[in-house]
């Protein structure tokens, strides 16, 4: 079983055109941290229900007969964990942000940089005038609300920027 080289915990995932039940959206996960060379495609097939997304469905393509190793080891919990987000974007919900209390002078993972950016990025798009204000009174979890200021948003949304600009 060979993984594929590990990147930083970004996954890309895209919208597909298949045949489904109505409100269903199918999303391809293209780039996972846990996704084994095996798999030569892998789709998972959501539906909104107020704010959250539930999985539907999944379809796994592999070069030949799915072995029961391959069936062992993939991490499906994860992957579909990671095709969730994108489907709650392609749904027009808010992405989730999780609170990262204490992170002190080595400063915030960039999961939750990321994080932060992909809700600026909602923010733009349904609260173009203000949208960190916006993340500051109401897109935030209310951990994060009540013990930060905007200028913190502010200041993970600049480094949200930042690592977004690094990335190629």
């Amino acid at each position: 079983m060979t993984r594929r080289s590990k990147p930083a915990k970004v996954v890309i995932a895209s919208e597909v055109e298949l045949e489904s039940e109505p409100g269903e959206r199918w999303v391809r996960v293209e780039r996972s941290p846990h996704l084994v060379d095996e798999v030569t495609d892998l789709l998972f097939a959501f539906e909104g229900d107020g704010d959250g997304v539930t999985c539907r469905g999944v379809v796994i393509r592999t070069d030949g007969a799915p072995s029961g190793a391959l069936m062992r080891d993939l991490r499906l919990a994860s992957l579909e964990a990671d095709a969730r987000e994108g489907a709650r974007l392609l749904l027009g919900q808010k992405p989730r942000v999780t609170a990262a209390p204490g992170a002190g002078r080595a400063g915030h993972p960039p999961e939750f940089i990321r994080q932060i950016g992909a809700l600026y990025r909602y923010a733009e798009r349904h609260h173009p005038r203000r949208p960190i204000l916006w993340m500051h009174t109401e897109g935030l979890p209310p951990l994060l609300r009540e013990s930060c200021d905007i200028k913190t948003v502010r200041r993970w949304v600049a480094a949200a920027r930042h690592d977004e600009g690094n990335q190629t």
